[in-house]
Parts: C-alpha cells; structure tokens; sequence
C-alpha cells in the first residue's frame, strides 16, 4: 500500500484541497470595505436595503472616530439620483435642537433671558403670560398643537406661515393643556413660537439667523430650510416619498388622500422644515463639543432634564437627555415629516454618534433599526430586524394573485407574522373597497391559521407523544434485531429524538411555537441534567488515565475552539452569502454545534439560548452537527481497527493501553445500586435543588449587569439563562468533589440523560424541516471545521506521541459525547468503553465554557468579515 496513502495529515490535506477544488467559484465580490467595522455595517445596511427596509444614509462613530458613513438607494426616485451621506433631507424634529441653538447663542449676547415670559418679546401676539421662554424649550409650557385646526380650517390653496399660526393663537386663543411648568406635554407650536422670538430678538428670521450665524460659520453647506415645490427638482437633495397602497408604488406624500397638510404647512419654522445631511450632522456633533458656537453653561442647559413640576420629562432644550451608569450621558432626538425619518443620538461620554436619514417612511423597521445601531457602538453585535409581513404584503400586493400568494407566503416563511396587524390590513382594503387586495389578505390569514393549526393543542398529550417517541427509539436502537441494527448504523438514534417531533411540527400534529414545553424543559430539566452529568466526574479516574488521554480531550478541545472561527473565516471569504441565513448571523447558529461538539446536547441548548439563534437556524445547524459528527465518527470506527498503522505514522507507544484494557477489566461490576424511591428522590433532590438555587442566583446576578454594566451584553453577562447555565454547570463540578458523587451509583448521570433526551425533543418540535436545505454551504463550514480539528489532533498526538486510541476517544468525547465516545472506545476494546464514558463526562464540565468562549471568538471573527 502507497504509504502517502497511510499518512493522516497528507489525506486530510488532500481532502481540504478537494472539497474546495469541487466548489464553484464564488460570484464577483464588491469592492471591499477598508475596516471591519464598515464591512459588518455595510452588510448590515445592505440586507435592509435588498429586503426594501431602508433607503438613505447612515453615519457612525465609535469612541470618537468615525467609523462608517455610506448612503444606500436613491435620493430622487424619478431623476435616480443616488442618496449619498451629502444628500440634504428634511430632518423634521430634529430641527428643534437647532432652533434652540439660535435661542442660546441669543442668550449667550446677553440678547434675551430664557426665565423672561414669552410677551416680553413678542408682547399681545403671544396671549399666554404666565409661559416663559424655558417653557417653550422644555415642552412644558402647556400649549396645544396648532396643527388639528389648521387641517380642518385652514385655506389649502395657501401655504400656512409662522405668522399665519401666530395670529391664529393671538385671535382665537386656543385653551392651555395644562398649567405652565406643570406637565410635559410635546408642543410643535412652543417651537413654532421660539422661531418667532429668534425672529424679534435678532431681527432674522430663523432660518436666515441659522444660515448666518450657525451654517456658515460650521461649514454645514448642505443644512437650511427649502420651498416645499423646488426640492423635487433639487440635486443632492432627497425628498421624502409615502407608500401608495393602492399601486404600491412610492410617491409624493401629499398627493395621497389626506395627506395634502404636508404642503400646505410646509412655511412653518422652528419644529421642523429644517433640511440637513448625514455629513452636516457630523460636523454639528463635532462643533458641539467645542465652545464655538455654543459655550458650555449653554450646552449644560441644552443636554439637562427639564422635568415640570407635576410630571416626569427627560428633555432638555431640543433634546432628550438619558444617563447611563456605564456609558454616561445620552442625548438624541427623532424626527417624523412627509416620508422622511431621521435620527440622531449621541453617547457624550464616549464621543459616539450615530445618525440616520431615511426617506421612503420604514416606520416598520426604524426603531429596530435605531436599536440595533446604538447597542452596536455600545458594544453588542448588530441584531437585523425581521421584515414584517404586513408590510412586505402593502409593497408587493400589487403583482400577487390567488395563485401565486401562497407561494409567496412560503418564501417569507421567516418574516414577522403579525396576524393582528395582516387582519387590521384586510379590513383596511375593504374600508376603500380593495375587495381583490382585502381577499388576497383573507386568503393568506387561511393558509397561515391551516398551516399553524395543529391537530393536538394540548401540552400534555403532546408531552406524551414526546416520550412515547423517545421510548421507541431507545427501545428499537438496542434491539438485537438484525434490520434495526442496520438501520441505526445508518441513521443515528439521537438525530431520530430530534427529527420526529420535527417531523410532527412539520405535519401539523403538533405546533411547537405555542407550546411551553421546550421553557418547561430548558428552564429545569437543562439545569437539572447538567448537575446530574457533571457530579459524576472523577478527577482521580481521569488522572490515571495519564497525561496523553487528557491532552488530546483538550486538543481536541482546543481544535473545535479554534476550528469554528478560522471555518468561518475561510468560507466566508469565498462565500460571502453563507455568513448569513435568510438575514441572521449564522455565527449564532455554529455556537450550538460547538456547544454539542465541546460538550452535549445540553450545552448545545445552552448556545441556542445565550447567543439567540433562530429556530431554522437551529435546526440547519443540528443537520450539519449530525451529518459531519458521524462522517468523523465512520472514519475513526474504520480506523480502530487498524491502530498499529497510525501509531507507527505518530511514532506511539500504544501498552500503556493494553494495560489500561486489563486494569478496567477488574472494575466492571458492582457499580450500579438498584434503583429505589428513596435513591430517585435523593437524585431529584439534589438536581432541582441546585437548579432552584441557580435560579435565584441568576435573578439577582443579570439584572445587576443589566443596569450597571449593559455594555457586557456582548458577552451574555446580562442574560439570566447564561448564568443558570454557567451556575448549575459550576455548582455540579464543586459537588463532584464531595461525597455527593456518590449519586452516580444511585443513576446521576442516566437520570440527567433522561433529561435531556426530553429537552432533545422540545427543540425538535420547534424545528422547520425545509430550512435543513436552504443552505447546503453550511455543511462545507462544517467539513473545514472538522477538518481543522483534527489537524490540531494529529499535530499535538505527534508531537507527544499520542496514540491512535487518545486521539479517537478524545475526538469523539468532544465530538460525538457520552453517546459514542463509548462506542469508538469499545471499537477498541469493549474494556475501554469506560474510557470513553470519563473523557465524554469531562466534555459536559468544560462544554459550556468552551462553546461560550468559541461564541465569543466567532462574533469577533465575524465582525471582522
């Protein structure tokens, strides 16, 4: 035989080059992007923008420095002009911070006192004596909004000006909301009225006072205030465009039904109007931390709560003001107006920013969006928000029919179904008498209340399909029938525990989505089973086992650790599509197959919870677990039967192995007690107990991380369930050094088993089956990583020489578990299967801390892609 043949690392190199040769070539990649961080935010924007969930600009800064400025889609739909971080759009509320601005520098010359009431500027035009200009700023000064009156009353064919608002309150003095300094109560028309004082103070109106006095000196060249009519024929500018329902299509807002105040109160200045770009809104957060403009007992006014007297309020003067006990002070505001959505919000303490402009009107998806961007610059990895379903549905409708609508609802399986928000929808087609649009809707609800209806609703029944199932797969796999042991050669009994009650979910007899049984068994069994697995461990058996068994667990360890990471890195670079799962960081979903490879189903759940992978994800993820676990664990079954060949590759002396062999031959009986009340309830005991005790500590624990340090939500500290994992994990190792590892002879670890074939089964009641195939790259992240792993096996064996029996046992201890650790060693020698069950068991220890750190490299790994 060609010894090249024979020589692991060669083949497995030889099959890294195959599986990569045999790929087609990847599609033209754009032009990459020169930091981690934009490339992670360009993707992010992107995938917003290719499901029609953004169009506009973003800019971010972390720590100081920006970071990442890009504009995506069109400013102008009809000329096609591309939106740009230079393109000005009006910014709506946003405005009011500037407005407020012209009041402080005014103050500043000493021109006007904010603690003055208003008539002293603009006397009887103003009817309200006891509000003074701080009123006004904080929104506390009780006026109502001008804008109800002028929409019933007011001339349409005429615009409506600040001084059209300003007589309408002189004339008809519209009744206070509330007493003066009272209540909060957020008023367009109070910042209507500061216009109006900037304008008689200054003797400029305020658009000309900002140009002046805040635009040109900052070199904001993009930022002041444009006539409604001219800005649809404006280059860099984006005006703002509404969804038209009836033909899907984008338009000007104000030509929609009711919607024509967007044109006729489009003269006022002070709460809104104000035009502005993404690169403008740089330059303003830079100026403001500097004295010139504003000075700083001004900027200390501006960025303080002005709470009234009788009411809570977090705004100051044209912002609103948080504190945060780790990321200090937070001002930002939002701004709504005639499609255009903007936003900007700065982390003072850290010199952060972000700012946002959007021009298509995403209500849907800006708060997400809002989100996602300032946990980002805190610290935390972007999260992208699903598409909603009544949305996607209001912008495609139009080229859907009863033919082809629940092909279409198939394909946006992944989509946020709001059932609520699709039947509000429905009844808004037919209020304006859409009846094939209002049908279409109907029809949808049908085939998602057929398809979420399942036969069996109630919890218990469907626990006891659970374990009736589970039952027949432990009893059928083994049995000694000879058509059974063929068919579980094949097809693993673990992933039938998994795909049958998918299979249920699948078929509408079950539905796992409304069903507590996956909390029930996550919540107590998980924690239960883990302390269960882990007091069983026996330190002294393991250290006679010598140094070499323990170093290849570790390598091994060490190779799925670094494997995950450096597999994604490879594939990703080739396949810039498989980083991501209908919009989700598959990163996610490889941390639960770490947690399975490192430790077991029940640190594979563990990772499905901490890091928050989807369902789908999941169940994409179990596939590429099984499938390669059990490709390794052919190829080491092969082997075992021929370890002299490897052994002379590694240069290993394999009689420490025999002598083992013979050394555990003498300790093969007499273990087990026989299993009684007393003993079970000394078992539940021990398991709930510890698991209520890691509840409690997990309650107290999160939320302290939560509020003081919510910048370590990066690394799970303010997860409650991380902590009952890493608590119950813990508190079991400690106890494995005490008397009460004695309950392995009571069943400690067959009855944690139990557990988590149980909880096996809950998460499989949640999978859908048809995402295992929505993407086939996963498994070639799978193959690489795999491949990595055992590299690192064989390097370290080598250098230690290792047997071959080290590196299969150790292997597949951390890959397959306590399921088939045991099988490969008794591969060996059916005395060694113990070997395996110690090695697999120390797997458990160390899963949840291993897959956590793997987590934590795969997020860092990611971000840098």
């Amino acid at each position: 035989m060609n010894r090249r043949l024979l020589n692991p690392i060669g083949s497995i190199c030889s099959l890294v080059l195959l599986v990569f040769a045999c790929t087609p070539a990847p599609k033209e990649k754009p032009a990459a992007a020169t930091t981690a961080y934009e490339q992670q935010l360009d993707r992010f924007f992107t995938t917003l923008y290719n499901q029609k969930m953004f169009n506009g600009a973003v800019a971010v800064k972390k720590e100081g420095k920006l970071i990442f400025k890009k504009g995506y889609g069109f400013a102008n739909l009809k000329q096609q002009t591309p939106f740009t971080p230079g393109t000005a759009m009006e910014i709506a509320s946003v405005s009011k911070q500037f407005t407020a601005a012209a009041v402080m520098l005014l103050q500043q010359r000493q021109l006007l006192d904010i603690n003055q009431p208003v008539q002293a500027y603009l006397g009887e035009d103003f009817p309200y004596p006891g509000i003074t200009v701080r009123h006004l700023l904080t929104h506390t000064s009780g006026l109502p909004d001008y804008e109800p009156y002028f929409r019933q009353h007011w001339d349409t064919t005429r615009i409506a000006y600040n001084a059209d608002i300003t007589a309408y309150f002189s004339t008809q003095k519209p009744h206070l909301e509330s007493t003066p300094g009272t209540r909060y109560h957020y008023s367009n028309s109070g910042y209507m009225f500061l216009a109006e004082v900037v304008h008689r103070v200054s003797g400029q109106p305020l658009d000309q006072f900002l140009r002046e006095h805040v635009f040109e000196r900052t070199g904001m060249d993009s930022s002041g205030f444009y006539e409604r009519d001219s800005i649809w024929h404006l280059d860099h500018y984006a005006p703002g465009y509404r969804l038209d329902t009836e033909n899907c299509s984008l338009v000007n807002p104000e030509t929609l039904p009711g919607k024509f105040y967007y044109h006729f109160l489009s003269g006022r200045l002070g709460p809104g109007r104000l035009s502005s770009s993404v690169d403008d809104l740089i330059r303003w957060d830079s100026i403001l931390y500097t004295d010139k403009l504003l000075n700083a007992e001004s900027k200390a006014l501006a960025f303080t709560p002005h709470p009234p007297s009788g009411d809570d309020s977090d705004y100051g003067f044209g912002w609103h003001v948080q504190e945060n006990d780790s990321l200090g002070k937070i001002v930002y505001h939002t701004g709504s107006w005639a499609g255009n959505l903007s936003y900007i919000k700065r982390f003072t303490a850290s010199r952060s920013l972000v700012v946002l402009l959007n021009n298509t009107h995403e209500t849907a998806y800006m708060k997400a969006v809002r989100t996602a961007l300032d946990r980002f610059v805190s610290g935390s990895p972007l999260v992208l928000p699903r598409p909603e379903i009544s949305d996607l549905l209001q912008k495609e409708i139009c080229t859907l029919n009863s033919d082809n609508i629940t092909g279409w609802a198939n394909r946006h399986r992944d989509a946020e179904w709001d059932m609520e928000a699709l039947s509000a929808l429905e009844k808004k087609y037919r209020d304006k008498g859409e009846t094939s649009k209002a049908d279409l809707v109907k029809q949808l609800l049908q085939h998602r209340e057929e398809a979420s209806s399942p036969l069996i609703t109630n919890d218990a029944v469907t626990f006891g399909l659970l374990v009736i199932a589970l039952g027949l797969i432990f009893v059928t796999s083994s049995s000694a029938n000879p058509y059974l042991k063929r068919f579980y050669r094949i097809i693993p009994s673990v992933l039938l525990c998994y795909f049958i009650p998918a299979l249920m979910n699948t078929f509408g007899l079950i539905d796992g989505s409304h069903s507590s049984l996956y909390f029930v068994a996550s919540r107590y069994l998980l924690p239960a089973s883990l302390v269960l697995l882990t007091i069983s461990i026996n330190f002294g058996e393991l250290r006679k086992l010598g140094n070499k068994a323990i170093i290849m667990f570790l390598a091994g360890t060490a190779g799925i650790i670094i494997g995950a990471p450096l597999a994604l890195f490879l594939t990703g670079s080739i396949f810039p599509d498989v980083l991501y799962s209908n919009g989700e960081e598959v990163w996610r979903g490889l941390t639960t197959v770490a947690g399975s490879w490192i430790g077991g189903g029940a640190n594979q759940t563990a990772m499905y919870e901490i890091f928050g992978a989807s369902s789908d994800l999941f169940a994409q993820m179990i596939a590429v677990d099984v499938l390669v676990a059990n490709l390794w664990m052919g190829f080491l079954l092969y082997w075992s039967q021929r370890p002299q060949v490897i052994d002379q590759w590694l240069k290993a002396d394999s009689r420490p192995i025999y002598e083992l062999e013979k050394r555990l031959e003498h300790q093969q009986a007499g273990q087990w007690l026989p299993v009684t009340a007393n003993r079970l309830m000394v078992l539940a005991a021990i398991a709930f107990g510890i698991t209520g005790l890691a509840h409690f500590l997990a309650d107290i624990i999160a939320p302290f991380f939560t509020k003081h340090y919510p910048q370590l939500e990066k690394y799970s500290l303010t997860s409650s369930f991380f902590w009952l994992i890493v608590l119950a994990t813990t508190f079991g190792l400690v106890l494995s050094f005490t008397k009460v590892r004695q309950a392995e002879r009571y069943g400690a670890s067959r009855t944690g088993t139990v557990f988590l074939y149980i909880l096996v089964a809950t998460i499989g009641m949640h999978m859908d089956l048809g995402a295992v195939l929505d993407n086939p790259k996963f498994f070639l992240i799978g193959i690489v990583w795999i491949l990595i792993h055992i590299v690192i096996m064989l390097t370290v064996a080598r250098l230690i020489r290792a047997p071959f029996f080290f590196i299969a046992v150790g292997s597949q201890a951390n890959i397959g578990g306590a399921a088939s650790a045991p099988i490969v060693a008794a591969a060996f020698s059916p005395y060694l299967a113990p070997v395996g069950v110690l090695l697999a068991v120390l797997g458990y220890a160390v899963g949840t801390y291993g897959a956590y750190l793997c987590g934590i490299i795969l997020s860092d790994i990611f971000g840098m892609m």
